[in-house]
């Protein structure tokens, strides 16, 4: 029901599932104990996605910069290391 709560993706559960298998722990306290829980809240993803473009500026240009051009693209993914790394220190 975690998942379904939005608690935890489905990542973080089968690590979650696995965690429980192994020690019998409570599933709460695995997932606060692990940083396995999902952020979801736009105000605490905006202060994560901005301390790690702050820590990392050069990365952001690099990232920004399609392979082979000088023009920058619009996107950048939400799906990097040093996000979920960031995300999981706040918890």
């Amino acid at each position: 029901t975690m998942v379904l709560e939005r608690k935890v993706n489905s990542t973080a559960a089968q690590v979650l599932l696995r965690r429980m298998v192994e020690t019998g722990g409570d599933p709460s306290s695995i997932v606060a104990e692990g940083g396995l829980a999902q952020v979801g809240d736009i105000g605490q993803l905006s202060a994560i996605i901005k301390q790690v473009i702050e820590q990392n500026p050069q990365a952001l240009v690099k990232w920004n910069r399609p392979k082979g051009t000088a023009q920058a693209s619009p996107c950048l993914s939400l799906q990097t290391p040093q996000v979920s790394c960031a995300a999981k220190k706040r918890q």
